[in-house]
């Protein structure tokens, strides 16, 4: 049995194993909101004033794994999802850090019973990972339970499905809610996708969601939903244009910026450095692309960025100085006269400063820059540039004029805790000692 492509997916030819049969893809972008916004959305014009909703549905998802997390570790998932009398198996691939709008290849397969049908994954990402050993170690490892509405819109000339989705993510005995809003692009582009959920935003608070439901199901099953997230790895290729390997790039850091908001609000402060993290290496990446990006749109989101990094630098700043300074002389002599107010009041007012960054994920302001960012990512006026066709392995640039216009913006203490450096957020983005007139591939990229 052959999978079949879905409806109004695209196709993408990917030098993969499974290459031989074009992979269909799916364009979607995920919103959360909380429950009395999706309310208040059921009942806007934008929604009452297009076509009436398609029949609501109970979805039951089972997704399956190894006990190791095989398919997970190879950025696969596999789940079997019963709606109605029908059973649908889904396989998809993702690549990590993919951003706001997860663009992955999917094959959905309608199959007979609950059980898995290896015949249908065929012509997948799964077929090359089913060894003997997988099939048999297979099992149900969590499953969401969802009440889906679905709204077709037709929107600046493009077919877009809006689904509410209202359930529950169940592993063992960890569960968790789940409140979004999908839209997915059946025909048309992808900038009315974006421009739909802008006009959604004005009517409910809807926050940029960059984790699928797989994504948060495998985050109950191991423990790690509110633990921080680092940087992903970002794999570039002499081949790829100018513009996909910002896309890459920035996508990954937009990413980790919003996974982070979890722990940040949970108050960790490693949530908080991941965040900061984020947002230096999308402003180094911007420096790093400064003769692409030379825009109004781009100014706009560097403002916005640099205000961000104002609400959160005060709190890890001291973070810092807590950490390296104020500990170690309290370890060394605890009886040292005023060190124990000293450390009352860098703890009082490191306290109120972590209060203004969970603040400021909270507000408006940092739903809307989350957002632009993604929107510009994918569709902003810089992709219109001369330079974002070209190959990276064309694009040359001088190391020395690099070093002295591209360097990150932020300052923190060194590891040494003694004197402030320039920080080497783009240490894992690039070399910067390469020799004059280096092809910009030749920078690595980790």
């Amino acid at each position: 049995m052959c999978p079949r492509q879905r409806p109004g997916t695209r196709e993408l030819a990917l030098n993969l194993p499974w290459d031989f049969m074009k992979a269909p893809r799916e364009v979607e972008l995920k919103l959360e909101v909380p429950v009395e916004g999706l309310r208040k959305l059921e009942r806007s014009q934008l929604l009452r004033g297009n076509q009436l909703p398609l029949k609501g549905a109970e979805l039951v998802s089972v997704y399956f794994d190894t006990q190791r997390l095989k398919l997970r570790k190879k950025g696969v998932s596999l789940r079997v999802r019963h709606v109605g009398g029908q059973h649908l198996q889904a396989i998809k691939r993702n690549e990590p850090g993919n951003g706001a709008a997860l663009s992955r290849n999917e094959w959905e397969t309608d199959i007979d019973g609950k059980n898995l049908d290896f015949e249908a994954a065929q012509g997948t990402a799964l077929e090359p990972l089913l060894s003997r050993k997988v099939r048999r170690d297979l099992k149900p490892i969590f499953e969401t339970r969802v009440r889906r509405t679905v709204y077709p819109i037709r929107y600046d000339d493009s077919d877009i499905e809006l689904s509410i989705d209202e359930g529950r993510i169940e592993a063992g005995r960890r569960s968790s809610s789940l409140y979004e809003v999908e839209l997915e692009l059946k025909h048309g582009q992808s900038p009315a996708l974006f421009r739909l959920a802008h006009q959604l935003a004005k009517h409910v608070p809807a926050t940029l969601g960059v984790k699928s439901k797989a994504d948060r199901g495998y985050e109950l099953f191991t423990g790690e939903a509110s633990r921080p997230v680092k940087a992903f790895s970002v794999k570039l290729t002499r081949k790829q244009s100018t513009q996909a390997a910002f896309q890459s790039i920035a996508r990954a850091c937009l990413h980790q910026l919003c996974a982070n908001t979890g722990p940040l609000r949970a108050g960790d402060a490693e949530g908080l450095h991941q965040a900061r993290v984020s947002i230096r290496r999308l402003r180094a990446a911007i420096s790093l692309f400064s003769e692409l990006l030379n825009d109004k749109q781009t100014d706009a989101i560097k403002r916005e960025l640099k205000w961000l990094t104002g609400e959160f630098g005060p709190a890890r700043e001291a973070d810092v100085f807590m950490e390296r300074v104020v500990k170690p002389v309290a370890e060394a002599d605890h009886r040292m006269r005023g060190v124990s107010k000293l450390r009352d009041d860098v703890k009082k007012g490191r306290n109120a400063e972590f209060a203004r960054a969970q603040s400021a994920i909270d507000a408006a302001r940092f739903r809307a820059l989350a957002l632009e960012v993604a929107t510009w990512i994918e569709t902003g006026n810089w992709m219109h540039a001369d330079d974002a066709r070209k190959d990276l392995s064309k694009r040359r640039y001088n190391s020395r004029n690099r070093r002295r216009t591209a360097q990150p913006p932020m300052e923190e203490i060194s590891e040494a805790g003694k004197t402030p450096r320039r920080t080497q957020s783009a240490a894992k983005t690039q070399v910067a000692d390469c020799s004059e007139e280096t092809p910009l591939c030749q920078r690595v990229f980790r």
